[in-house]
């Protein structure tokens, strides 16, 4: 039985969670969860919408992947595996090696505040710009909204419509906050390739850009940046105080899929207009649109104040499985409804995105068309437009919320004038008020910039009231760190304790509530705690029995739980009849010598 496994120290522990690991999954590939910080996803509430009105649900938001600490994945190992834009030799010769020997932490509760500037109450979201911590700064963020604690969470949206709060009024020109949608896989990739880490670490991002400058793709080390990630994108919101824009970028995939060569449309390789994805995509920026006075401090949307912004996706028999036929946009500030601008370039008509919409937008920005890549411009309709975005509404998106600057293009394409010098009349080039000069020098002058995203509500079209409610961002004063998330539900206080699921010498006791969610209770004093505490997390004995509790979730379906007993039967034999050097000694030559050791048979 699992409740009679003891080992006896924190290093038997987790040298044997590494070699069970290896025995499972072999070396060919893996993405490692390293084991030193224990995640604590931020809570953050939603609200899902019907006829009847709209019930709250319990979610929560990770931190991407490339911002987490990377490092040996020894037991107990320190050293990076990748820092200040360089991949460590030693741990990292080849993309293989580098796999293996490589882990990516958890983000402990107070680090998400203290180190990342990310700060979750209720249903509101703060993202700081820069944040000062023991490391030197952190400059922006982003995270994806969970369902689990290893899910992401997935929105099908088709016929429905989704609505949020946001604050936009301290970030100037430079500086975008996103909040957007991509068909990202909602395991994260986990088990491709040997990926163990998954939704909860933050893995598998993807867009409509097909990003080749992450550490990992599918699992793999990306150390030559020749692999992205792709899956088509929806950009609910990209905006500062002063420009804003709503994008759909359609794939010829639904959902998240590696790409190589022309596939990925990079730009400066003149493949922009050949990749899978339509990375310009079409959008509908107001100033670009040619309304300058709509978006900004004191317009019609006033960005010195929060505001609401809803997106309807609109099908055109108005079932969810009719086909998408329009993404509509209007606002709501100060207790009234705005309806989008229309577009005024010569040309151009609607204020919404549409097949039609795009095809004269397209047809209308043609002389901002790079020279120097080759292909279809209208990518947008070359990869199916609306239809092609109804396929990936279809397949489910995560939902995505970033605040960044970017040092290569300063995001003249958001707020400025982008490509290039073209003359200021060329229509489409104009994008907002800002200079080309502007932009430069966001991370040492705005340091103290955020923005705030919440009451995010999401339904049938017509469900989330925003007609009917202004704008409710929670006071940036009242927003502080929450506790751990309850996912799926209200947040309810913790119960007594009923059922133990484990057992662990020492004060504290991990068990399970009703819903199957763990918690952990000290048998001295009574108290209950979502997070492990400290306590807990120095005392072995418990380590290899929640490893074996939680591997079924974690393994291929062929594999043999039988086989895994007697390799634990066998590995506790030699361990009492060993010393420790020798333990280490055999755990060390499994994890880099391969399946070659017949202590385990690997049937993975």
């Amino acid at each position: 039985p699992t409740a009679a496994i003891t080992t006896r120290s924190p290093l038997m522990a987790l040298l044997l969670q590494q070699l069970l690991l290896s025995a499972l999954f072999g070396v060919s590939c893996a993405q490692v969860a390293g084991t030193q910080k224990a995640e604590a996803h931020p809570p953050m509430m939603v609200q899902q919408c019907t006829a009847a009105g709209c019930s709250s649900e319990q979610a929560a938001v990770t931190l991407d992947f490339e911002r987490r600490w990377l490092h040996d994945a020894k037991p107990l190992g320190k050293e990076n595996c990748f820092e200040g834009g360089t991949w460590n030799p030693t741990l990292c010769p080849d993309a293989q090696t580098c796999a293996q020997q490589c882990a990516v932490d958890g983000v402990e509760a107070a680090d998400y505040t203290q180190n990342y500037g990310i700060i979750t109450n209720g249903n509101s979201l703060r993202l700081n710009f820069e944040t000062v911590n023991q490391y030197g700064k952190n400059v922006g963020a982003r995270v994806y909204m969970m369902q689990t604690e290893d899910t992401y969470k997935v929105f099908r949206l088709k016929n429905k419509e989704i609505a949020f709060d946001i604050d936009v009024s301290s970030l100037p020109c430079g500086i975008n906050a996103a909040i957007y949608l991509v068909a990202m896989d909602p395991s994260g990739g986990k088990g491709v390739n040997g990926n163990m880490a998954g939704a909860k670490y933050g893995t598998g991002y993807c867009d409509a850009s097909c990003p080749k400058d992450m550490k990992f793709v599918q699992g793999a080390a990306n150390m030559d940046k020749s692999s992205g990630m792709c899956c088509p994108e929806i950009d609910l919101f990209e905006g500062n105080s002063v420009a804003e824009a709503m994008t759909a970028h359609p794939c010829r995939v639904p959902g998240a899929t590696a790409c190589t060569g022309p596939d990925c449309g990079d730009a400066t390789e003149g493949q922009a207009y050949m990749g899978m994805c339509d990375g310009d995509g079409c959008d509908f920026n107001a100033f670009r649109d040619g309304d300058k006075t709509f978006f900004g401090p004191g317009g019609t949307v006033d960005t010195n104040r929060p505001v609401t912004v809803l997106t309807q996706f609109v099908t055109s028999d108005g079932t969810d499985a009719g086909p998408l036929s329009e993404i509509r946009r209007s606002y709501m500030q100060d207790g009234r409804t705005i309806q989008n601008t229309q577009a005024k370039i010569p040309g151009m008509t609607g204020n919404s995105i549409s097949d039609a919409y795009c095809t004269s937008e397209k047809q209308a920005f043609q002389g901002i068309q790079s020279s120097n890549n080759a292909g279809d411009f209208n990518r947008f309709a070359a990869l199916g437009g609306m239809q092609a975005m109804g396929n990936a509404l279809d397949h489910g998106m995560v939902l995505v919320m970033s605040l960044w600057d970017d040092p290569a293009t300063h995001l003249h394409w958001l707020d400025s004038s982008s490509p290039g010098n073209l003359p200021p009349n060329t229509p489409g080039y104009v994008r907002g008020p800002c200079t080309r000069t502007q932009g430069y020098d966001v991370e040492t002058v705005n340091q103290a910039a955020f923005t705030t995203i919440s009451n995010i509500r999401y339904g049938p079209i017509g469900s989330t009231g925003v007609a009917g409610a202004a704008a409710s961002a929670t006071p940036v004063a009242a927003l502080q760190p929450t506790a751990a998330p309850n996912y799926g539900a209200a947040a309810a206080p913790m119960p007594a304790p009923v059922a133990s699921t484990a057992t662990a010498a020492g004060q504290w006791q991990q068990l399970q509530n009703p819903q199957g969610q763990i918690y952990y209770w000290n048998k001295i004093t009574g108290k209950t705690s979502w997070q492990i505490p400290a306590a807990y997390q120095s005392d072995s004995n418990h380590r290899v029995q929640e490893f074996v509790t939680k591997l079924g979730a974690h393994v291929p379906g062929n594999f043999n739980f039988a086989v895994a007993g007697v390799a634990l039967m066998i590995l506790f034999s030699m361990a009492a009849r060993t010393t420790w050097t020798r333990f280490y000694h055999v755990a060390y030559r499994r994890m880099h010598n391969g399946n070659t050791d017949p202590m385990i048979e690997n049937e993975a």
